[in-house]
């Protein structure tokens, strides 16, 4: 890894510092295979994720604290696992420039970005319905519905949500490092280009990496998953604190199946 000899260039990540920040290959892997591996183990059906959705049924219906502490287990050791890849890469120091020192101007850019993430979904979501697809979602039916039953479910389902969050955009922020140092590599003339490009290829990713057994049409996720992630793409890159696009996307999503809830059962 590079050594940093200015207060410039500490700030990660480090396409916007003034010394390049880079990972090598052998690095990028490590990142990565760790975060297939955990996608694989918690996005397929296997002993584990039987579990984990028999525990979702149970707290929808009737939970236990086994139950409660499977989910909130689960959601904490998603987001260890995709922490440990980054630290098995790049070390706490690494993980660490993730974490800038936090501003007052944050609290705009959590408003701000998770309102531009709530119309760049929608925008998806209308592009969308005009490609056809063989699935439905039962929304009323689900675990991120069921936090509005009760304030326990609210909390449980909350500090769960919050870890998955978490983890999908530590993944999605190194997948647009990655690509960033790749498109530099490739065409390392024009930096508007590559930063177009940058933008383009890792929200496409970020939205494929949202299809799962449950939500499994590729090109609606891309769609929609990947438009959303734009605007947290900024948040990210005028904070430099991974907790912004997370606490947007939160928060968000958060009010959007509030008002959804309503809607649907209103009518």
């Amino acid at each position: 890894m590079n050594k940093y000899t200015s207060k410039e260039s500490v700030d990660w990540p480090y396409l916007f510092s003034k010394n390049n920040y880079r990972l090598t290959i052998n690095q990028w892997i490590k990142v990565f295979s760790v975060m297939w591996l955990t996608y694989l183990l918690f996005n397929t059906i296997n002993p584990i994720t039987k579990i984990i959705a028999r525990a979702e049924a149970n707290l929808l219906f009737d939970s236990g604290i086994s139950d409660i502490v499977i989910i909130l287990l689960t959601g904490f050791v998603y987001l260890s696992l995709i922490t440990l890849g980054v630290v098995w890469a790049s070390g706490f120091h690494g993980l660490k420039r993730l974490f800038a020192k936090p501003r007052l101007g944050n609290i705009w850019y959590i408003i701000l970005y998770g309102l531009l993430f709530i119309i760049f979904t929608n925008i998806g979501n209308i592009i969308a319905e005009f490609i056809p697809y063989s699935f439905e979602i039962d929304i009323t039916n689900t675990l991120e519905a069921a936090q509005f039953e009760s304030i326990a479910l609210f909390i449980i389902t909350s500090i769960y949500y919050f870890f998955i969050y978490f983890a999908h955009q530590i993944i999605n922020i190194m997948i647009f490092f990655a690509m960033y140092q790749l498109l530099c590599k490739l065409i390392p003339k024009n930096k508007k280009i590559i930063m177009f490009l940058t933008y383009i290829f890792s929200s496409i990713i970020a939205g494929a990496l949202t299809t799962t057994p449950v939500n499994g049409f590729v090109f609606h996720n891309i769609l929609i998953g990947g438009l959303g992630q734009i605007p947290l793409y900024w948040a990210f890159r005028k904070s430099k604190n991974i907790l912004i696009p997370t606490i947007s996307v939160f928060l968000a999503n958060g009010i959007t199946m509030f008002f959804i809830l309503k809607m649907v059962s209103f009518f």
